[in-house]
């Protein structure tokens, strides 16, 4: 995760996450929101970005240099931190085991982001590429989710898919 800074005379104050279309246009996704004393983790495509908001993003060192190159072009200067360690959100990884209740589920349906509050960065299924998620993607057995989120509902989304499927608790 990479913190960023949004300047005041930024051109994306104002604008909600959807209309800045920073996934599309950039290929980083935003985890959370810092402003003021509040933290707003994962953010929905309606929330407005506000001048000085500290977003923490999630992309590749390349996206993340474009994104603050781009924006220090309209802007004054954009800084780029590393996370601080203290910070709630977190990157980690859980495995889908092959009996899962997820297995064949839609990343939508299991509730990713509404009823678990994280939000998945990518899913690698061993073959060197990393499947960008989209709402639409089947889970299966053997991913490895990569998942950013606060460590209790990362807990709470891998407890979910450590779940038996009802085939295999009858067995």
């Amino acid at each position: 995760l990479s913190e960023i800074k949004i300047p005041v005379n930024s051109v994306w104050c104002g604008k909600t996450i959807k209309e800045a279309d920073w996934g599309r246009t950039y290929h980083i996704n935003i985890a959370s929101i810092l402003r003021n004393s509040g933290r707003i983790n994962i953010p929905s495509p309606d929330t407005v970005i506000f001048p000085n908001d500290r977003v923490q993003l999630l992309g590749s060192n390349e996206s993340l240099q474009k994104f603050a190159t781009d924006l220090s072009s309209d802007t004054n200067k954009v800084k780029v931190e590393a996370n601080t360690p203290d910070s709630e959100m977190q990157l980690l990884r859980i495995a889908v085991p092959e009996n899962s209740v997820i297995i064949g589920k839609k990343i939508f349906e299991i509730g990713v982001r509404d009823d678990f509050h994280c939000m998945i960065a990518g899913i690698d299924r061993g073959d060197d590429n990393l499947i960008k998620p989209s709402p639409d993607v089947v889970f299966c057995g053997g991913d490895i989710v990569w998942i950013v989120g606060e460590s209790k509902n990362i807990k709470n989304l891998q407890q979910h898919a450590n779940k038996l499927s009802k085939a295999d608790k009858s067995v």
